[in-house]
């Protein structure tokens, strides 16, 4: 960025937003060096680059070293054309009529690297049509011949070893000045010196046949030359009217570079036009005369005049009047005439006040918060145009970089999400197998979760408020836990532990064991002893002893016998199974008793 061109740009530091939408102020430039105007504009708020027209002092202006040759001065702007004694012929464009070329370098050597080169093409005669017949090869496919051209071709090159060595290399530079003269060049001193004058000078003499109004390719009869014919080329012919002829424009191709340590690349193309009727065979025009310098009545105004004369032309007032239309945001809204600058800028003024709208603006947003509940009502005011992008960018710099944090979290929340619900899923497996594992009983129900939403609502102000939720739940429904189903156990392993565990103590451990063993043979023994034979009767008391306490089981089968009459609920206690008592089933034993007591009745 050219921070001396445009001081106002951001990258410099200043400030390029204007709070006038449009403006247009001139302002003087003078010193001892520069005398002229300078142009501030703004559009759309916008501060553009400053423009100015200047005209330098001479004495002021650096003047680079002398080339070999000079670049001749351009002619006008505009090359008059020669006016057409038809309403149709053949429009000939020598577009290569004259080539100037001129670069000076100084770069690192004691001699700067110096070209010029000098082309002209020029048409000495013109036949249309052909005073005789002529066949065009044409590559194998002959065409008759209707114009031919007759045209000297010259090109002048000239150079130095300082130019020349950055185009073959120091170490190639003498083998080219060997080889120069096949070339038609000559070489005037030593070629390894950098100072050393290189020059080539090419000229043909040719006459040129057209087959115009078709494709093919020109026969071209060269009447001398020299070794080589670089450059050479013929000027293009076509079939034109001569309206068509009149609205073309014909200027100068003009280029310059001029650097800051004085080297420069020049050139410049001069076109030159012909316009040939039927049995017109013309001469080429006469070179344009050049015009003299016109004196101004007052010397010392010479710089303001031509100063007035280039600002009239490059603000355009030439142009004037213009017709433009007279809306640009609405088609076929018709045109109108500008006839001034004046009415320029209120015309510029007024279109950019309607595509870019009226400012400042005032937007009044309704609900503005959509978590609250009711009409948040703001108002926002937007200054310029400049200041509004500027509030926007910045707006959806920071949504961008939100939306991509919200993005990150929302995806580690779906993976996580997904993780819960597989590991609440695992759970719910669990507790329902557990469940049927341990045999409790339960019941579903349902009862209220709060939530930091309430789902269902169509409002996002009353979503977005916490709440609670009715959800289904489980409920244990037995009376008893597990404490009271293992405390019958518990009892019963106290009572077996009680009864078959005893403590021997630390000491003599194997004998206390032994004893103990040994009395419970001898309880076992003696109670065998017992049941098989009775104690014998007490004579003083004659009353027999009481018969055996029955077994359970002795007692099932007698009651099985007898059809369980003693039981609640038997309608007939006298005969059971429907029988009289004495025909009533009977249950035995089969087979041999092997127990060691003695089953009576069985």
């Amino acid at each position: 960025m050219d921070c001396d061109r445009y001081p106002d740009s951001p990258f410099c530091g200043g400030n390029p937003i204007n709070l006038a939408p449009i403006g247009f102020e001139i302002s003087l430039v003078q010193d001892e060096c520069n005398f002229g105007i300078e142009f501030n504009t703004t559009l759309a708020f916008i501060k553009l680059p400053p423009f100015q027209i200047v005209i330098r002092n001479p004495n002021c202006t650096y003047k680079p070293p002398e080339p070999i040759t000079r670049v001749p001065q351009p002619p006008p702007d505009i090359i008059e054309n020669p006016v057409p004694q038809c309403n149709f012929g053949v429009w000939i464009n020598n577009f290569l009529s004259e080539i100037y070329e001129e670069e000076y370098i100084t770069g690192t050597r004691d001699v700067p690297a110096k070209f010029y080169g000098e082309k002209h093409l020029d048409v000495t005669r013109i036949y249309y049509p052909l005073p005789t017949p002529k066949i065009i090869p044409n590559n194998g496919y002959p065409r008759n011949a209707n114009l031919a051209i007759d045209v000297n071709y010259s090109y002048i090159l000239k150079s130095n070893s300082a130019y020349l060595k950055n185009v073959v290399g120091e170490n190639g530079i003498v083998e080219y000045s060997n080889t120069y003269g096949d070339i038609d060049g000559k070489v005037f001193g030593d070629p390894r010196e950098d100072s050393t004058e290189w020059e080539r000078k090419i000229k043909v003499n040719a006459t040129v046949y057209y087959a115009v109004g078709t494709s093919a390719t020109p026969e071209i009869v060269i009447h001398s030359q020299t070794k080589t014919t670089t450059g050479f080329e013929i000027p293009y012919c076509s079939f034109a009217e001569a309206s068509f002829f009149n609205r073309q424009v014909n200027r100068p191709f003009i280029g310059s570079t001029v650097y800051s340590n004085g080297d420069y690349k020049k050139s410049l193309r001069i076109q030159k036009w012909y316009f040939v009727c039927p049995n017109q065979s013309l001469d080429p025009p006469p070179p344009p005369k050049k015009e003299c310098c016109k004196m101004p009545c007052c010397p010392d105004n010479s710089n303001l005049e031509r100063l007035l004369r280039l600002i009239l032309k490059k603000i355009g007032s030439e142009n004037l009047p213009a017709t433009v239309p007279v809306s640009l945001t609405r088609s076929n809204s018709g045109t109108l005439q500008i006839q001034s600058l004046a009415e320029y800028f209120a015309y510029s003024v007024k279109q950019t006040n309607a595509q870019f709208g009226q400012f400042p603006q005032e937007i009044k947003i309704q609900d503005a918060d959509l978590t609250q509940e009711g009409n948040q009502e703001k108002t926002i005011k937007l200054p310029n145009l400049a200041e509004s992008i500027a509030e926007i960018v910045g707006i959806l710099l920071i949504l961008q970089s939100e939306s991509n944090a919200n993005l990150i979290a929302t995806v580690n929340s779906m993976i996580e999400a997904g993780s819960a619900k597989q590991a609440a899923s695992l759970a719910v497996d669990y507790s329902k197998a557990n469940s049927e594992y341990l045999g409790y009983k339960g019941k579903q129900i349902e009862h209220k979760l709060p939530f930091t939403f309430k789902p269902g609502e169509s409002r996002l102000d009353k979503m977005l408020v916490s709440g609670e939720v009715s959800v289904k739940g489980f409920e244990n429904d037995d009376k008893d836990d597990l404490n009271d189903a293992l405390a019958p156990l518990l009892e019963l392993a106290a009572m077996w532990k009680a009864a078959n565990f005893k403590n021997l103590g630390t000491s003599n451990t194997l004998e206390k064991l032994r004893s103990a063993l040994k009395g419970a043979v001898d309880i076992s023994k003696a109670v065998d002893d017992l049941v098989k034979t009775p104690p014998p009767q007490d004579p003083n008391n004659p009353t027999p002893p009481p018969a055996p306490k029955k077994s359970d089981w002795d007692t099932f089968l007698e009651q099985a016998e007898q059809g369980f009459i003693a039981q609640p609920g038997i309608t007939d206690p006298t005969n059971p199974y429907s029988r009289p008592l004495d025909q009533r089933p009977k249950i035995r034993e089969i087979g041999n008793d092997t127990s060691d007591t003695s089953s009576s009745g069985q």
